[in-house]
């Protein structure tokens, strides 16, 4: 389980981190995809998190952002997830 917490931490920071690079290269649909599947883990493995309803609500905002295309918008929301969860 902290095994999976670690990752997961680590998979956000390089998602922060690939949004502070921002003009160098802008997200794409596969971006969203890979943060989406990133926060689902850690909506998974948090669901005792008193801030899990936040970062479902979170979530579904970044798959919104996505599905019309706001990439960008869509992984800084996903990468939200990690924060609300406290990773």
């Amino acid at each position: 389980m902290m095994l999976l917490k670690s990752a997961t931490f680590a998979a956000a920071i390089v998602a922060v981190t690939a949004i502070g690079i921002g003009a160098a290269s802008a997200a794409s649909s596969d971006d969203c995809i890979r943060a989406a599947e990133q926060a689902n883990t850690a909506i998974k493995a948090n669901q005792e998190s008193p801030q899990i309803s936040t970062a479902r609500r979170a979530a579904s905002d970044a798959q919104s952002f996505c599905a019309s295309g706001m990439y960008d918008r869509g992984v800084a929301r996903y990468a939200e997830v990690a924060k609300d969860l406290g990773q």
